[in-house]
């Protein structure tokens, strides 16, 4: 059974702690979902983690109790034998997809190999099959790991020693706060997303915003929450001040999938040992710990989204919102023979690419999740420093055209050929 340790806080004037196991199990909500994840239950509420995302769900909200399960083994066994007599290829995927979930990799692999046996050219079986392998191995690398393949893992206090901080990551471990996640969950929720995150808006801001616009109150008030809180976000009227009192509690849609799909990819092939994940990588550090921790996730998006660097007299930025084609991570993510951009050596061991051409599961997925990201140049206005020599000036290339020349960035004013400006 995979085990979280929460640490709550201060209670009351006592000032006790509570620890409180989050344990694999299945909720029912009023409205017919059904729910699996690892759950953590609280007096009010049931905090349900789905997809590495923690999401708080009222307890007047759910139908029944919770119903736990401490065999993954099991659960995978009564799940398979539910499946139809002839099962297609997308059958074993959705189980794989559980078996992922549940942190069941060797279980997901098998179901992923019995769905490429029915449909050998399935582009969404290798590109789970990749993702699966891709988190196993990361999860594996970290200290203390102890992955089975079946979903029994040793405990997680949920706390790092100061001297695990962060793998790799030079100095102390400096992540996003709240306030620049919830601005970064605004600005790329994109209005034809079909998953919709949760979005809190205060009684005062509604107050404000139906009358600033004049606004029926009635109607206002009968737009749901998500419906209330992008009418204000994407209204020029607005104060800045206002929609920062906004809150986006889940992730929009291109968030989802970085977290689920994109991150463990890059980790896995960009930031191992030796390479941007170490004390030793330079301009261009990754954080390897705790990446399920939305602080951590949503750093590591930060960094990517905020790198530049030059190649011969040209400038390219690891995340390219216009031209996905031609970013870094698309580029570096290609074998050295498929690439525009060389990728600089590695001392010490090979280059390993995410994909060995364009047709490849891996280079698909990176450049349809950068099309997923809000168009135009995303105006944070965070104030970040990253770790490693990135905010440093570098040197300035040489005539051959140096392809380790990074150079620091802001996102808040920097500019590209051919963006498309948001509205």
């Amino acid at each position: 059974m995979n085990r979280r340790i929460w640490w709550i806080g201060a209670v009351a004037a006592c000032l006790s702690t509570s620890v409180v196991f989050a344990r694999q199990g299945v909720i029912k909500t009023r409205d017919g979902k059904t729910l699996e994840g690892d759950i953590e239950e609280k007096p009010d509420q049931i905090i349900i983690n789905l997809h590495g995302i923690r999401t708080a769900i009222n307890r007047d909200n759910i139908d029944g109790d919770v119903q736990y399960f401490d065999n993954i083994q099991a659960r995978y066994d009564a799940k398979r034998a539910q499946l139809p007599k002839k099962p297609t290829a997308s059958d074993h995927l959705s189980l794989a997809r559980w078996c992922y979930d549940a942190k069941a990799y060797d279980l997901a692999l098998k179901e992923i190999d019995e769905a490429k046996q029915l449909d050998p050219n399935s582009a969404e079986a290798a590109t789970l099959e990749q993702t699966v392998i891709s988190q196993r191995r990361l999860e594996k690398s970290r200290p203390g790991a102890g992955d089975t393949g079946t979903g029994q893992h040793a405990p997680d206090t949920g706390r790092t020693t100061p001297a695990a901080a962060d793998t790799g990551a030079p100095g102390k471990a400096h992540y996003l706060t709240a306030a620049d996640i919830n601005t970064i969950r605004q600005f790329e929720w994109r209005e034809k997303d079909t998953t919709v995150p949760r979005a809190v808006v205060p009684a005062d801001v509604r107050k404000r915003f139906v009358d600033l616009k004049a606004l029926d109150p009635g109607r206002f008030a009968a737009l749901s929450m998500p419906q209330q809180a992008y009418y204000i976000l994407t209204d020029p009227d607005a104060p800045a001040e206002m929609k920062k009192e906004i809150k986006i509690t889940t992730d929009p849609q291109s968030m989802a999938t970085y977290r689920r799909v994109v991150q463990p990819l890059i980790l896995n092939n960009c930031a191992v040992a030796g390479c941007h994940g170490s004390k030793h990588a330079g301009p261009f550090v990754l954080f390897t710990n705790n990446v399920d921790k939305e602080e951590v996730a949503y750093t590591n998006f930060y960094i990517l989204e905020s790198y530049k660097q030059t190649f011969g007299d040209t400038e390219y930025w690891m995340l390219d919102r216009t031209y996905p084609e031609r970013s870094i991570l698309a580029q570096f993510a290609l074998s050295p023979d498929a690439s525009e951009l060389k990728h600089p050596p590695i001392k010490g061991q090979a280059y390993k690419p995410i994909a060995v051409n364009k047709s490849a599961p891996g280079y698909q997925t990176v450049i349809g999740w950068m099309k997923q990201l809000q168009a135009g140049e995303p105006k944070y206005g965070i104030k970040y420093t990253p770790p490693g020599d990135a905010h440093k000036k570098a040197p300035a290339p040489s005539d051959k055209g140096d392809q380790s020349a990074p150079d620091p960035t802001n996102p808040a004013t920097r500019t590209r050929p051919g963006a498309v400006q948001p509205k």
